[in-house]
């Protein structure tokens, strides 16, 4: 006998994102995904009828889900609606742990939507062009040149280095 268990919400984001998100997040739980209406409406399933007879676990029983997405401005309405075969009566703790999935579903999402929105590019903030950097002058070549010829009259002996050093600074301006 199958039991029906439905919960929904309301997120905030981008229909087509949050809908990718919850495939996958269904395939991660085990569902296989059977119908896709993007961005209305996923159609999935997970266990078996043998599970449904055998097992315990809500995750081994034979279960239909569909997810509807409804966007009315910016709202995302996601409605679950879950299709399970069930031998005997749903138990509380059945119960909980299908609203524990939505839950953790919606919480899939609304991370989703966090990211989405964080992911937005800010306007740029107007950014100065580089100064263009002045050609050397001919008095700055004449400088580099002298420093050169300099140089060479201490390499020779002609001057010592306190004068080399002492022009040299001289003509740089330091």
């Amino acid at each position: 006998m199958a039991k029906q268990f439905a919960k929904s919400f309301v997120v905030v984001g981008e229909i087509g994102v949050l809908f990718d998100a919850a495939e996958k997040f269904l395939v991660a739980k085990g569902f296989t995904i059977t119908s896709s209406q993007k961005p209305g409406a996923i159609t999935a399933t997970r266990g078996t009828k043998v599970g449904s007879y055998i097992s315990t676990r809500m995750e081994d029983q034979s279960t239909s889900l569909k997810i509807d997405f409804l966007q009315q401005g910016d709202e995302i309405h996601v409605a679950s609606n879950y299709s399970i075969y069930v031998v005997g009566l749903m138990s509380s703790s059945d119960r909980m742990f299908l609203e524990s999935e939505v839950e953790q579903l919606k919480t899939s999402l609304l991370s989703v939507a966090q990211v989405e929105t964080k992911m937005e590019i800010p306007p740029a903030e107007p950014v100065e062009a580089p100064k263009p950097q002045p050609e050397p002058t001919h008095q700055a070549v004449h400088y580099t040149v002298e420093i050169e010829r300099l140089a060479k009259l201490r390499d020779k002996g002609i001057i010592t280095d306190k004068e080399f050093n002492a022009k040299k600074k001289q003509l740089l301006g330091l």
